[in-house]
């Protein structure tokens, strides 16, 4: 039928010839908008004469198209099949004519041609129809690539249109090669865009079939990538391309397999090759679990092997675990104009022709039936509604029918200008002169543009572009339906012809802790998931980079999840939510939220954007006497701990004592409460109340006390006002003003509940927050406060005017120090040392809260009403006391006696103490049978012989509480203390959990214990600053702590242990009336305590799994890779048990510093560890003899020299000292 003819929106009836050269004529000139105005004119001038000419054919002369859409291979016949239905859907609803009324004839090949040999179909049908116009087709790359490659056809201006491709090798500029579809490297940037950003995989696998120009590129693209984001290259499974031996590779397979691979990327030649290697994939219980994302010429391949699966009982499927790329939308996506004209033209070409045979996909229908959202019969073609139903039954062969039906589309408009489809080189010219098509109403696809000159080039004209595709979306399975991925639309600019490279901005992946089993924290987790995606995502905030994962864990199991997370996936900084206790020693840790107010967390790591306690501490002292004006209450905080510990409160008193001495006024009381009783009891109406650790429960207490007190104070913790603040408003709006003002808290926030105008144009921050949450509701501290959180990530990392790389981000935070966050400074953040005349001065600021007010509940209620006290960043210096606080006689005389008893009583315990722990050889703990594994710890004391020589006497007592503190754990456990040499123990044990949970409770249990001095910590920082000195590079782990963070960390004896699990021989020896043990094992224990470092842990692989997959999911631990260690011949994999989280430890001990002797301050091996090596077989026979030979001559140097002394000798014996290894 003839009819309008198309550009863009605009529509003409082609009823005339004139009519016709003029709409041709405006053509060429609104294609060259690009060109200077005269020039245009002369060009419409020309095309206007040109017009004037008699058409090369009649109106009614046929044009010819040859189907070259078909595929010879069994796979991806029906495949090619829906491609072709597709375009010629489109073909039919133009009534198989052009605009003029020119009849369209499709020819398909002569079936006396071999199929496979595109170049002699296309040359019979050029024989057979002289006049032939183009080639539809071919399908896939093996084909065309014969195509582009002969010279067959050269000369004669005959496209290939729409050819269908999956990969790049032969996506050139080819003026003879017109192509509808978005390349493959746009679909590759869909899928690294959703698995770098979205899963944040850490091990990808890639799959395509060699010597097929199908996959080599994309496979180059997703190295250079990864390579980018510093993630190591994908496993590579590539087999040879073959049409006979399509068995998968085992070799290949296993190799990529064993990686355990989180990620599989098929781009393989669609084939049975594909199809076999898939379900490989789906069933082996290596790779079953991971995602599955293909290139959209493999989509249908993967649907049906995964549902065949399925419906064989070999798999379950997951909704999401597949995806694929595409470059539309899903066919039951509605409100796009081209998909409602898709549905409406193949509706009707399927009633009208009847070529649609639903039988060829019966396969996909049944899948889709069994595992798709809606159940249903099968039913004929018969209707419009059951058209519907086959576009449900077969979401991936129909995609494919789209693909054919836009390209369909795009060829019936090239056909509609009349000066080009003449012959064929007319038909040619007119697809490159900077032509732009858009099909169905919304789907634009080009420009085309051919060879330019400069002038051209100089004026933006698209030139050498023979693709007009430049979209690609990645889709995912639900229930047997294609579902799309919005946030994986990739496009690029129709100025650009190809996508050059792949640039993917690298992503800030933040990780938030929801811990379901604290009702707080999982509030807390819930209210900065609820601002990012309105504040990002929403567009409010240009950070595309910010990436969010919510994880769900608990109080015990947050640190094994956090810890499995870093080991597979991307992450660069956790925000919200933490506990004290974990170890995030890897991560940016940004304005953390804790369950209750606590002390500072001293780590460079970790960044504090809201008040901190010591901060609220200060401004509550040094606003004293206002606070206490017009009162009777007196200068004393009475200060309350609800459900703390007593360490905390020990900690948390010590900071307030240390703000009253500055401030010269009484120290604090101090009360604990339990967390299941309220703080109402422990109010006092003469002093201020500083409550921390608030509850829901405790806010009635709290107003009831209020009100029965009209002068008393109740101060709490910005962190407790945030947990609790809708129990808070809801409980103090219902009660007088007098009372709602004296509940005080503090802030460095602008007041969230001032909606004015005023307030907002005043705190840009606080006019971002109103845009984002409207609702009265939503405005609380604690979104407010995640929202700061969000806007201080994005300042540090695009303050310089582009996105730091994650792994700088801490460091671009320090290198700052202030930081403006819509217009909120924070800071200043420092972390450094300087040397100075009269030392080393550090000065260590993770905290960066400033203009800190105190405020009422009543504020909150009513903005109008001021606060309590202006804006203030305090100093945080402390002083000493000026008053001396004398003790009276009567006090002095009451603690001597009291000392003297007490002494008494100490003496006593000790003694008891001693007399039962003196011995803890029990034989009916020790193990027995040589047939079972046995778990052996070995124990020794850091540099001890330095510390016999520095402190000769306080050592005796400190050995003396050591043993005792092993003895103790050595029965609890159940274990058996099979030696003591010197300060060293050998102790075996029937299981390896009781073992580490022995070896790990040594290392705390002897941190908690009070040595009564600070000499032994003070000896081990001398000994690492001497180290300085001597040993190159040398960094000392613990000297240039912090006080803070080293009384953290670090307190008394350091011991080294190492354990071991395997089966050894067992003795009893009459003697001692005890069991040893002799062999492997024991040495390996032995060797393995030689290389730790004091107050560090080591365990092989031998006892790491020997625990079960919840005992080390239990144990906070790092990987250490394999290790080696004198007289094993192969290296030993190392795992460091995180007993106390958060100490720094120096690289594991070479041997040479295990072996030689520990006289001097760098010592690091004990004589008695020496001998309990040597009584398990460590130094034996010559190897002995050459040991005492360098001990005695080098024995005058210190161990650091002794080193560098022995290197001329181990070269000049052709010996390499490696590490933990002497060869």
């Amino acid at each position: 039928m003839a009819g309008p003819t198309c550009r863009g929106t605009r529509c003409v009836d082609m009823g005339s010839r004139s009519h016709q050269c003029a709409l041709e004529a405006l053509r060429v000139f609104a294609c060259g908008r690009g060109l200077r105005l005269v020039a245009l004119a002369v060009l419409a001038v020309v095309a206007a004469v040109l017009c004037a000419a008699r058409a090369a054919f009649a109106d009614d002369e046929t044009i010819y198209l040859l189907n070259a859409t078909y595929s010879l291979d069994p796979s991806t016949e029906r495949d090619a099949k829906a491609v072709w239905l597709g375009i010629d859907s489109a073909l039919h609803a133009s009534g198989y004519r052009t605009a003029t009324g020119r009849p369209i004839e499709i020819v398909n090949p002569d079936p006396s041609v071999d199929q496979s040999d595109i170049i002699a179909v296309v040359q019979k049908a050029l024989v057979s129809y002289p006049t032939l116009l183009g080639v539809i087709g071919p399908y896939m790359d093996t084909l065309l690539s014969t195509v582009m490659k002969s010279d067959a056809f050269e000369g004669n201006d005959l496209m290939f249109l729409a050819p269908f491709t999956g990969s790049n090798d032969v996506r050139v500029w080819n003026d003879n090669v017109y192509f509808t579809r978005g390349d493959a490297r746009t679909e590759m940037k869909a899928i690294l865009t959703y698995t770098l950003k979205k899963l944040r995989v850490r091990r990808t696998a890639f799959m395509y079939l060699k010597d097929a120009l199908f996959g080599d590129r994309e496979y180059g693209m997703l190295v250079s990538v990864l390579s980018s984001f510093s993630l190591d290259p994908p496993a590579l499974y590539a087999a040879p391309y073959s049409t006979t031996n399509t068995d998968v590779n085992t070799a290949a397979f296993d190799a990529m397999a064993d990686t355990r691979p989180q990620v599989v990327i098929v781009w393989g030649m669609p084939g049975e090759q594909v199809v076999k290697f898939l379900q490989a994939v789906l069933t082996d219980p290596r790779t079953s679990s991971a995602y599955i994302i293909s290139c959209f010429a493999l989509q249908r391949t993967v649907f049906q092997v995964y549902y065949d699966l399925a419906m064989d009982g070999k798999l379950t499927p997951v909704d999401g675990q597949i995806l694929s790329s595409t470059n539309t939308l899903p066919v039951n996506v509605m409100g796009t104009d081209y998909m409602s004209r898709f549905r409406e033209q193949m509706a009707g070409y399927m009633l009208e022709t009847g070529r649609v045979d639903p039988s060829l996909w019966a396969d996909e229908a049944e899948a889709v039936r069994q595992y798709g959202s809606k159940g249903r019969d099968a039913a004929p073609l018969d209707s419009a509604a059951a058209a519907g139903t086959f576009f449900e039954e077969h979401p991936s062969t129909v995609q494919r029918m789209v693909a054919g039906w836009i390209a369909g589309s795009l060829i019936v408009q090239t056909l509609n200008r009349p000066l080009g489809i003449g012959d064929r080189t007319a038909y040619k010219a007119s697809l490159f002169q900077h032509s732009r098509y858009v099909v169905g109403g919304d789907i634009a696809i080009g420009y085309y543009g051919g060879p330019c000159t400069r002038i051209s080039k100089f004026l933006d004209a698209v030139c050498n572009c023979n693709q007009g595709g430049r979209v690609a979306v990645l889709q995912y399975l639900q229930k047997a339906a294609w579902t799309y991925v919005p946030e994986t639309v990739v496009k690029y600019e129709s100025s650009s012809c190809y996508l050059n490279e792949i640039a993917l901005p690298k992503p800030l992946n933040i990780v938030l802790l929801n811990f379901s089993d604290m009702p707080s924290l999982m509030k807390a987790a819930e209210e900065v998931d609820k601002v990012i995606p309105l504040a990002i995502r929403d567009g409010f905030l240009d950070f595309p980079e910010f990436n969010t994962a919510m994880l769900s864990v608990t109080r015990t199991t947050g640190q094994a999840v956090l810890d499995s997370e870093l080991v597979n996936y991307s992450v660069d900084a956790v925000t919200g939510p933490v506990l004290r206790s974990m170890d995030l020693s890897r991560l940016l840790v940004i304005s953390p939220v804790f369950d209750r107010p606590n002390t500072l967390v001293e780590k460079q790591n970790y960044l504090f954007l809201m008040p901190t306690l010591e901060q609220e501490m200060y401004i509550l002292y040094s606003q004293m006497s206002s606070l206490r004006n017009g009162t009777s209450i007196g200068e004393t905080v009475n200060l309350i701990f609800h459900g703390y510990t007593n360490r905390e409160v020990d900690a948390i008193s010590a900071v307030a004592r240390k703000t009253a001495a500055t401030f010269n006024l009484p120290d604090p009381s101090a009360k604990t409460v339990s967390s299941e009783t309220s703080v109402a009891t422990s109010l006092a109406s003469d002093m201020i109340n500083l409550v921390l650790g608030l509850t829901a429960d405790d806010v009635n207490g709290i107003i009831e006390f209020l009100s029965k007190n009209p002068s008393a104070i109740v101060i709490i913790s910005f962190v407790d006002l945030a947990h609790e603040y809708d129990s808070l408003i809801a409980a103090f709006s219902q009660v007088p003003t007098s009372v709602q003002a004296r509940l005080i808290t503090f802030s460095s926030l602008p007041l969230w509940s001032d909606t004015s105008l005023s307030a907002q144009e005043a705190h840009p921050l606080l006019k971002l927050f109103n845009a984002i949450f409207s609702e009265p509701k939503d405005h609380t501290p604690a979104l407010l406060r995640d929202l700061l959180s969000i806007v201080f990530i994005q300042a540090v990392a695009h303050g310089d005017g582009a996105f730091a790389r994650p792994n700088s981000l801490q460091e671009s935070a320090y290198k700052k120090g202030v930081v403006s966050a819509y217009t909120m400074t924070l800071g200043r953040f420092t972390w450094n040392c300087t040397t100075t005349t009269s030392g080393l001065e550090c000065d260590y600021k993770n905290y960066g809260a400033q203009g800190i007010v105190m405020l009422s509940v009543q504020r909150m209620l009513d903005p109008t009403v001021p606060p309590l006290s202006s804006p203030m960043t305090p100093t945080m210096q402390y002083r000493p006391r000026q008053k001396s606080n004398l003790l009276t006689p009567a006090q002095r005389n009451g603690l001597i006696a009291g000392t003297i008893v007490g002494g008494a009583v100490v003496i006593g315990t000790c003694t008891l103490i001693m007399y039962y722990c003196i011995d803890s050889r029990n034989n009916d703990t020790a193990p027995k049978d040589g047939d079972e594994p046995v778990t052996l710890i070995f124990t020794d004391i850091e540099s001890s012989t330095a510390l016999w020589a520095a402190l000769p006497q306080l050592m005796a007592d400190a050995i003396a509480a050591h043993h005792r503190a092993i003895r103790q754990l050595v029965r609890k456990y159940g274990c058996y203390e099979v030696k003591t040499i010197g300060d060293s123990f050998m102790i075996a044990c029937k299981n390896a959990h009781s073992a580490v949970c022995l070896a790990c409770e040594i290392q705390t249990k002897l941190l908690k214990r009070d040595w009564g001095t600070d000499a032994i910590d003070t000896a081990y920082r001398e000994f690492e600053l001497a180290g300085v000195d001597t040993v190159d590079n040398y960094e000392p782990p613990t000297a240039r702590l912090s006080k803070k963070e080293y009384g953290a960390l670090w307190r008394g004896l350091r011991v080294r242990i190492g354990i071991h699990t395997g089966l050894t021989e067992i003795r009893y020896d009459e003697v001692t009336k005890g069991y040893d043990y002799y062999g492997d094992t024991s040495n390996m224990a032995a060797r393995t305590e030689a290389v730790a470092n004091g107050g560090q842990l080591i365990a092989t692989e031998a006892t790491w799994w020997a625990l079960s997959n919840g005992e080390r999911a239990s144990i906070a631990h790092t990987a250490m890779g394999p290790q080696g260690l004198r007289g094993v011949p192969f290296a030993v994999e190392m795992f460091q048990l995180n007993a106390v989280p958060g100490r720094r430890h120096a690289a594991l001990r070479t041997e040479i510093e295990a072996i030689l002797p520990d006289e001097t301050a760098m010592e690091t091996a004990s004589s008695a560890a020496g001998a309990l090596l040597s009584s398990v077989g460590t130094v034996e026979g010559p190897a002995a003899g050459i040991a005492f030979v360098l001990s005695s001559c080098f024995a005058p140097y210190p161990v650091a020299q002794r080193v560098r002394e022995l290197q001329p000798l181990l070269s000049k014996w052709a010996l390499v000292r490696r590490r933990g290894v002497v060869l």
